[in-house]
């Protein structure tokens, strides 16, 4: 295992895993054999600043392989010390793929916790010892660790984050301007959005500028990775300008000549943004802020929702209208099909995919209480729409908005599916407006499949303060069945931020069982332990060694897009994180 350290750039060991010959009976999918293993281990700083340094830390390290379908099943394991002379150590991998890596690092005071953690997924291990080095980048265990941004990295609001398929992230536009609207407002006007993208390597911890910007400022937009022979990101609408409230009652105000109908396409090979002329398939059919981007069969993406925020006005556009983008002629303006009502934002996830045409879930940004739930169902021909089922909206008591949806079981599991929706506003009718107030409830969706057909079978109340947040970040596990919550705005007039929260569908299934309270399947950090920092409007994405990459943001209590800050850009490794023991 070599180390390297991204914040002083230096090589400091090496560590190899060495092939013993024939391993133990393989397990199914594994090859009877061994292979050799080498490891190119990177770290970042501390978010205290550069006084915590891995390399000189660590004294003991656990290296575990796993099996790919369970984190907690070990085919082969090391432990040992780490002294200023180790170069090698045995380690028997069989034959395999798609093994899972995990490395613990120990301080000398460090009892059954590690102080450092880095994971490496979908490594295959062949005979002999021509595999590639498994790079990985240790980040610290339930804290977390900053990256020093490039230059032009500043403080953002809202700018879009997207993973690849490869372990990078595109991170792209946002506001980098907050201006109250009045001394003391609780109004923000956001505006300046960024033109500029960068591009993180979770598997080596290395932040790049894009060679290109984007061919206009856009914050808001909506992302997808599209797995193309060279890859592309594409991203959609956003906006140059908005206005939101965010303490009391919550407001939000899009003019329809901010919203954006254009879109991006990065190229992953030349990390740069292609030039889109003007013409048919150049523009959405309405512009779209936050919109859906949900990738489909054949390398097509479904856009979806974001018309108009209720009470911006819509310019008397049918936001049920959804896009559709082809790789070969950009966009097909109402070619996937209408939505039952119109969506601003809405939650997503993926449902299942059956006869390989995908289906999603689609969950609130409407002031239709038939259709909080609706169900996207790919068509077998791109010339026709897809359908959308309106669910209702089950035990939702109010509508919700800006709210997050993730998966709490596998797309290919059998039977009934469910999903965590959390956060959010949630709006109500008073006399002809909608008031909007941040709410405490999550709710367990569960929705059951009968051949096509799909309903929404419960949708369970649970009251914890873990809800009480919007624009914030969740993040599921690569597993499904745990989340992480951060951040977000509360409302409250010296806002401490969204609290630090992770939720276990283990942990709910079990208080369902015994009769506990539900919301005991959510818990927080152990006092002393470190939290997020009081921030809304940041990006976030999952990364595939189960840490979170959390970027810009403003600060709740001072309204501020900080650019002093040392949380601009960090990885959080949460408590869900699962180790074998």
């Amino acid at each position: 295992m070599t180390r390297r350290s991204v914040f002083c750039s230096a090589w400091l060991f090496a560590l190899v895993g060495c092939d013993h010959g024939p391993a133990t009976p393989a397990a199914p999918g594994e090859e009877t054999g061994g292979g050799t293993l080498s490891f190119v281990v990177s770290a970042q700083q501390s978010c205290a600043g550069g006084a915590h340094n891995p390399f000189d830390e660590i004294k003991r390290v656990v290296l575990q392989v796993t099996k790919p379908d369970d984190d907690l099943a070990v085919v082969a394991s090391k432990e040992f010390a780490l002294d200023p002379g180790t170069t090698s150590v045995s380690l028997t991998v069989p034959v395999g793929n798609d093994y899972t890596v995990t490395l613990q690092g120990f301080g000398a005071y460090d009892g059954d916790t590690p102080s450092w953690y880095a994971r490496r997924r979908g490594v295959d291990v062949q005979q002999g010892s021509d595999n590639p080095p498994v790079e990985m980048v240790l980040t610290r265990y339930k804290k977390f660790t900053c990256i020093t941004p490039q230059a032009n990295l500043t403080e953002r609001m809202f700018p879009t984050v997207v993973a690849l398929n490869d372990g990078r992230v595109l991170i792209a536009g946002g506001f980098q301007r907050a201006t109250p609207t009045g001394a003391g407002s609780d109004k923000y006007v956001l505006d300046a959005p960024s033109t500029l993208a960068f591009v993180y390597d979770s598997r080596r911890g290395t932040l790049v500028q894009a060679a290109t910007p984007m061919n206009q400022g856009r914050a808001a937009a909506g992302g997808v990775f599209v797995p193309l022979e060279d890859g592309k990101i594409l991203l959609f609408g956003g906006a140059s300008k908005m206005t939101i409230k965010v303490r009391g009652d919550f407001e939000m105000f899009v003019d329809p000549a901010d919203a954006l109908a254009t879109y991006e396409v990065f190229d992953v090979k030349t990390l740069s943004f292609e030039a889109i002329p003007e013409g048919e398939g150049s523009k959405m059919s309405l512009a779209r802020v936050w919109p859906v981007a949900l990738l489909l069969q054949e390398n097509a993406v479904l856009v979806a929702g974001s018309g108009a925020w209720p009470g911006s006005g819509g310019g008397g556009v049918d936001g049920r209208a959804t896009d559709l983008w082809l790789p070969t002629t950009g966009i097909a303006q109402g070619g996937g099909g209408i939505m039952n009502a119109e969506h601003f934002a809405p939650a997503v996830a993926p449902l299942d995919t059956v006869n390989g045409r995908v289906r999603a879930v689609f969950f609130g940004g409407t002031t239709d209480g038939q259709s909080v739930v609706e169900v996207y169902a790919e068509p077998s021909s791109k010339e026709v729409g897809g359908s959308f089922a309106r669910l209702g909206k089950g035990g939702v008591a109010k509508l919700p908005f800006l709210a997050s949806l993730v998966p709490l079981s596998e797309p290919s599991a059998e039977g009934d599916l469910r999903f965590l929706a959390v956060g959010g506003v949630f709006g109500e009718k008073v006399q002809d407006a909608y008031r909007f107030a941040v709410g405490t409830t999550a709710y367990v969706l569960t929705l059951s499949r009968a051949g096509n057909l799909v309903a929404l079978k419960s949708t369970q109340a649970v009251e914890t303060p873990c809800a009480k947040r919007f624009f914030h970040a969740a993040a599921g596990a690569v597993r499904p069945g745990r989340v992480t919550l951060l951040g977000g705005f509360t409302a409250a007039a010296q806002d401490p931020g969204g609290l630090t929260c992770f939720f276990d569908v283990t942990r709910y299934d079990t208080a369902q069982t015994t009769g506990a309270p539900l919301d005991g399947a959510f818990w927080q950090p152990a006092a002393g332990e470190e939290v997020f920092p009081d921030r809304a409007g940041h990006g976030a994405v999952g990364l595939e060694d189960d840490t979170v990459l959390v970027v810009g943001g403003m600060e709740t209590g001072a309204g501020t897009l900080n650019g002093d800050r040392p949380a601009l850009l960090e990885v959080y490794a949460p408590h869900t994180i699962q180790l074998a023991p």
